[in-house]
């Protein structure tokens, strides 16, 4: 699947309360990961993590919810 904004290649996660969230297909080796608990570790080269596009898509601020709305 591609980005609607960006054309970028994404695939689909689900967070822990059911929602989708998009990540970027390309696994991204040397990412920082940060746990619930607030814990910081980083995956080391020739593992990677799929980072959550939003970070990434140079129009994510198109698909933003203003919370203030609802």
């Amino acid at each position: 699947m591609t980005c609607t904004s960006c054309g970028a290649v994404i695939i689909w996660a689900r967070t822990r309360t059911g929602k989708r969230m998009p990540l970027d297909a390309a696994p991204s080796p040397g990412t920082a990961l940060l746990s619930s608990e607030g814990n910081v570790r980083i995956v080391p080269e020739g593992e990677g993590t799929h980072v959550v596009h939003w970070a990434t898509c140079p129009n994510a601020s198109k698909h933003r919810k203003d919370k203030r709305r609802q």
